[in-house]
């Protein structure tokens, strides 16, 4: 697919709108009313947020925000993966340590992790803003940072897969499957194995049994578990 570069904004629009949101969004915080959601490993939580805004979290991922200050500043801190529902209003911030999602009100999800960091519009018109370039995304857009660039595809999906309890992958690293395997699971997993191939195929977070026939048939990997911990070997 070919690389998608953002339309940059004028010269003086670009810089006071990123230097505005780093100077908003990145001060150091120490408000006795913020207040951190985290979901465990295997738990989806739904955050109401004020105002009718929910977030539903990805298992280990956090949401942090501002209670007091929220109905004015619409400010969030997603680590992690979470579907937002954003009631229409302000001007609404998603921050990340991979760049900031911003919109007046819609549906999107963010995945924000070391391995990946992913945008998908699920309704309406969102912006994202990362490395002082802006891409807008509509319904059915999303956005995938790879490297230096954004490359922008098309998901018809009606809401992300994990929220129905699985996950697909295409061409995706075997160690981001696994990682997302630990977060559904809770365990840890030991690879022996070479190299880091790519999978294509489902996650289900629901059949720890079925989720690893699945994962491992296409290597011809073995795998044993020991309580919490699963190692993961070519024979």
């Amino acid at each position: 697919m070919k690389p998608i570069r953002p339309k940059r904004k004028t010269i003086i629009q670009g810089l006071v709108t990123f230097n505005l949101l780093i100077s908003l969004l990145f001060l150091p915080s120490c408000s006795p009313f913020d207040t951190t959601r985290i979901a465990l490993p295997a738990e989806k939580p739904n955050v109401m947020l004020p105002g009718n805004t929910s977030v539903i979290l990805n298992a280990g991922s956090s949401l942090r925000f501002n209670s007091k200050t929220f109905p004015e500043k619409r400010i969030v801190k997603l680590d992690g993966e979470g579907m937002f529902y954003v009631r229409r209003g302000s001007t609404f911030l998603c921050k990340t340590e991979y760049g900031i999602i911003r919109t007046t009100g819609n549906q999107f999800n963010v995945y924000a992790r070391p391995d990946k960091f992913e945008v998908t519009c699920y309704q309406g018109t969102i912006e994202i803003i990362k490395d002082e370039e802006i891409i807008s995304l509509q319904i059915n857009e999303k956005a995938t940072w790879n490297v230096d660039h954004f490359d922008k595809g098309i998901d018809y999906s009606e809401q992300p897969g994990w929220m129905n309890n699985e996950t697909v992958y295409v061409n995706q690293p075997f160690t981001s499957v696994i990682g997302e395997l630990e977060r559904q699971y809770n365990l840890k997993v030991e690879l022996d194995i070479t190299g880091d191939p790519t999978y294509t195929g489902s996650l289900t977070h629901e059949n720890l049994q079925e989720a690893m026939d699945v994962l491992v048939k296409p290597y011809s990997y073995s795998y044993e578990q020991n309580g919490q911990l699963m190692r993961i070997w070519e024979p």
